[in-house]
């Protein structure tokens, strides 16, 4: 399941390096590696990906874990854990303030 959350960015959390005004961030709850075309095509076109694995099978959740890695690692971008069980996937010219 894939659902688009429109928010502000505030306090330097999460920018783009270019500006900041309202960002679309994508909220997922994959449970399948099928699941992860979408997800990728979201980082792809410029939207990073909030992903929690919380409900997920361990080895489900390290597959698409793996292959969400390595489509930011190809595309650019970047990753990082924000939560227990939840990591943020985003393009290039997004930029993780921690």
């Amino acid at each position: 399941m894939i659902s688009y959350i429109s928010f502000i960015v505030r306090g330097g959390k999460l920018s783009d390096m270019n500006s900041i005004h309202n960002k679309i961030i994508v909220f997922s709850r994959l449970s399948s590696v099928d699941e992860c075309e979408g997800a990728i095509n979201s980082i792809r076109t410029g939207y990073p990906i909030l992903v929690y694995f919380g409900n997920t099978e361990t080895h489900i959740a390290n597959s698409i874990y793996t292959i969400l890695s390595g489509a930011v690692y190809a595309l650019d971008g970047g990753k990082h854990k924000v939560g227990e069980d939840t990591y943020i996937f985003y393009p290039k010219r997004v930029e993780i303030v921690t």
